[in-house]
This record gives structure tokens, C-alpha cells and sequence, in this order.
């Protein structure tokens, strides 16, 4: 039965960790906003040549839920450190074998499944099931204009559904292909076949515990100075909206 796609996946380069005392996680950063790939990744690194250290905010990625509870499967989590890495640069890492492990996102993480560079070791499906990853945030202004926000939620709840009837039945899977491969940076067809595809929630839903327990961890580490409800930051009257005119699409997410 399908779980949750996870398209950030920890890479491994077996050998060297079989051996390592510590790692050093990286977030992962991207060079090419809106290339239509997530936002952040990790990496991780044992050797010399290690990346500049990372700016705080964005460490928050790799030091948070999914970062440390992958690296503690492999080693404990005082031996893991944290920079940037952009995700670009990742795969080139490994095949220097400077890098021994890494949060790695598609098609990164089938590139270097392919030319060998490391092994894919879990998806974060399976490190923090059914987390919510990622989020769409209207401004104040845009929200403000209920009937257009209203209008724009109910589109963008038709999409999902589409992509996921494509990636998760086979239903239109050519017809997403061809809109993803003409609206992103991935252009060669062979490789959705290979890729892990994210997930979207059909009816647009997002887990709250997950809002909350990010705030905590990086409240924790001091990467979120900011006083605030978590419950506060979210309205899902839109997306409640969009449902209600849509109908409820069955899905497998316990919220």
C-alpha cells in the first residue's frame, strides 16, 4: 500500500560511514528559486574540505525533526555538526568522496543513485511519517480578497488532485508528465519513471503537530527568536472551502 511519496531522501556513502566517528549535516540550499524543487536538504561529511558554516536559519533543515532523526540512525546525535551545501553540489561531493552522507532532493538523489555515487537510505516517509514538509502562504493582502483567495485554492486543490490520481494511479500520468517537464528544469522524460514523486494530501489538509514541533525544535536551537502560537499561524478556511465545493477525495493521511 503507498504510504507517503518522499522525495527528500538521505543518501549514504556506505564505506566511509562504516567507519566515521561524526558527521557534519549540511542544509541544503538552492541556487535556482522556483525551479520547482523543494526548498531545503542536508548533507553530511566526515572529511576535510567542508563547506563554510551555515547562516542559522537555514540549519534549521538539517537540525531539525528529519535531519537529526536520520542521522542518529546512524551515528548519536552529538557526533553531528551542521553547514550548508547547496543541493547542486551534493552528488558532485560524493563522487569527490568528501561527503558521506546527505539529505538529497529528485532528481539529485536518483543521479547519484545511478552513476553510483551512494545508496539511498530511507525516504522521509519512513523517518517522520506523514510530516507536512511544505506550505502555501498567502499574504494578509491576497487572503483579504476572500472570493479571488477562495477561487485560487479551489484550482490549486484541482492540481493535486490531478498529480496525485497521475503519480499514485497511473490516471493522466502523461498529460502531468508533460506539464511538469514543460514547467520545470527536469526535462528528460526517462526519469519520472525513477524519481520518487512527492505527495500532496488530496483535500490540502496539513498536520498541525508538525507546525508545532518544528516551532519547539528551532525555538530549541534558537534558529526562531520569535515568541508565537503555532494554532495561530495557520487558517484552513480556504482550503475547507475548496473541499467543501470540491467534495472530500479519499486518501491515506491520519489527518
Amino acid at each position: 500500500m503507498l504510504k507517503q511519496f518522499a522525495s527528500i531522501a538521505p543518501l549514504l556513502r556506505v564505506p566511509a560511514l562504516l567507519g566515521a566517528a561524526s558527521i557534519l549535516m549540511a542544509s541544503g540550499c538552492s541556487k535556482t528559486p522556483g525551479d520547482g524543487t523543494p526548498a531545503s536538504a542536508a548533507a553530511a561529511t566526515t572529511k576535510g574540505n567542508r563547506p563554510d558554516a551555515a547562516p542559522a536559519g537555514e540549519k534549521g533543515a538539517a537540525e531539525g525533526s528529519g535531519g537529526r532523526r536520520a542521522a542518529s540512525i546512524i551515528l548519536a546525535a552529538s557526533d553531528v555538526k551542521t553547514v550548508i551545501i547547496p543541493f547542486t553540489n551534493i552528488n558532485a561531493a560524493f563522487g569527490g568522496k568528501t561527503i558521506d552522507a546527505a539529505f538529497q532532493i529528485e532528481p539529485f538523489t536518483t543521479a547519484a543513485v545511478e552513476n553510483q555515487f551512494a545508496v539511498r537510505f530511507k525516504g522521509l516517509d519512513e523517518i517522520t511519517p506523514y510530516d507536512s514538509a511544505g506550505f502555501l502562504v498567502m499574504s494578509e493582502a491576497f487572503a483579504a480578497r476572500t472570493e479571488v483567495a477562495q477561487a485560487w485554492m479551489v484550482a490549486y486543490l484541482r492540481g493535486v488532485r490531478d498529480y496525485m490520481d497521475a503519480v499514485d494511479k497511473g490516471r493522466g500520468k502523461e498529460e502531468i508528465i508533460k506539464i511538469l517537464m514543460d514547467n520545470t528544469r527536469i526535462k528528460d522524460r526517462a526519469i519520472y519513471d525513477k524519481m520518487v514523486m512527492p505527495a500532496f494530501h488530496p483535500n490540502g489538509e496539513i498536520d498541525p503537530e508538525s507546525i508545532r514541533r518544528a516551532y519547539r525544535e528551532y525555538r530549541k536551537l534558537g534558529y526562531v527568536t520569535v515568541e508565537l502560537d503555532p494554532d495561530k499561524v495557520y487558517d484552513p478556511s480556504f482550503i475547507r472551502y475548496a473541499t467543501k465545493l470540491l467534495g472530500a477525495y479519499p486518501h491515506r493521511y491520519p489527518y
